[in-house]
């Protein structure tokens, strides 16, 4: 993406003039181009041999995103309209996201029209996940044809914004889309569903978990996370083990999200874990229970299989600094005292 960095500054040897640089910078952010730009204005004096020195006035440096060569300003939107197939995708990209600014009425008549003209399944999916983003359900028919594209992130991205007009007339097309290749295409048909009131969806959950292919049982896990699903904590803890590693922080991602306070008991034995993926997730999910959870844990150490000491002195003493972080100086304090009897018992 090109951006026009205009940077004011004045001169040594004339402070009373103000005097102004313009650089034209290919970078992702205005933050990044502003870097840019004034590194480049900074290195001037490297190979400048005049006696006087440049000083920037960075307050009142403006950054302006060009488009096709042009300076865009979201005011004149409707001026770029007319060159919107001639930008380049990353140009597109910008422009579309800026459209998000105006208003409701605005925007979605734009995201509808550039989507049915654009051939880019980049470009596609990703004015699709503005329509439902941007809450575009007035002309949510147009996009049913896109759940039969043959691109997946397109396939995807429909159902996704079609959950979110929570259209009921749609669930057979999502019903066909359970038996679709791809694991991200499946794994939203099944949230969709859910969400619309369609409950019996545990045989497309198991099979997909039962798949091969790491990235269906990836997102099974994933779309576990996303509803309320009965049994799905002891679902998750079943590939808490598995040898793939997208897998495991899938898992971990899912449990913290809908684990209660009920389920931690089943998730002591992972405290210990060596999987830097699975401790980090199983201790974040006594974490999100802080206070709470001491007791279970200084239990656990009281059993006589239980977890040695030393595996969950440090998760009490971050629930410690935890209470402390909020003011609660005596849950602090209580925390403290059972680890110190539990050092002294040793």
């Amino acid at each position: 993406m090109l951006f026009l960095v205009n940077i004011p500054y004045r001169e040594s040897k004339n402070r009373n003039k103000r005097y102004y640089v313009e650089y034209e910078i290919r970078a992702e952010s205005t933050e990044e181009a502003l870097d840019a730009a004034k590194k480049k204005f900074n290195n001037y004096e490297q190979y400048n041999f005049a006696s006087w020195e440049r000083f920037m006035f960075e307050e009142e440096v403006e950054i302006s995103p060009l488009l096709n060569g042009n300076v865009f300003q979201i005011e004149k939107y409707q001026d770029f309209i007319p060159l919107y197939s001639g930008f380049k995708e990353e140009e597109k990209l910008f422009y579309l996201n800026q459209l998000s600014k105006l208003k409701k009425e605005d925007k979605c008549i734009l995201f509808y029209d550039f989507l049915l003209k654009d051939q880019s399944p980049r470009i596609k999916s990703f004015i699709i996940s503005l329509v439902g983003r941007n809450d575009c359900h007035e002309d949510h028919d147009k996009l049913i044809q896109f759940l039969d594209d043959p691109d997946a992130r397109v396939r995807a991205n429909t159902i996704e914004a079609l959950e979110n007009f929570g259209v009921k007339e749609l669930i057979p097309e999502f019903i066909s889309l359970l038996a679709d290749e791809n694991n991200r295409v499946r794994a939203n048909a099944i949230k969709a569903l859910w969400k619309l009131g369609e409950k019996n969806l545990e045989t497309h959950i198991v099979k997909m978990l039962k798949s091969y292919n790491s990235l269906m049982k990836s997102s099974a896990l994933y779309v576990l996370g996303e509803i309320d699903f009965p049994g799905a904590v002891d679902m998750i803890i079943k590939f808490m083990k598995d040898d793939d590693e997208l897998v495991r922080f899938n898992a971990g991602r899912s449990l913290l999200k809908i684990i209660r306070f009920e389920d931690l008991e089943k998730i002591i034995p992972y405290l210990g874990d060596p999987d830097d993926i699975i401790k980090v997730y199983v201790k974040k999910c006594f974490l999100k229970f802080n206070g709470e959870a001491v007791s279970l844990l200084v239990k656990s150490v009281e059993e006589e299989d239980g977890l040695p000491w030393n595996e969950i002195n440090e998760i009490l003493r971050e629930i410690g600094e935890e209470r402390l972080k909020s003011g609660d100086r005596w849950g602090f304090f209580k925390i403290m005292l059972k680890r110190a009897f539990h050092y002294l018992r040793r």
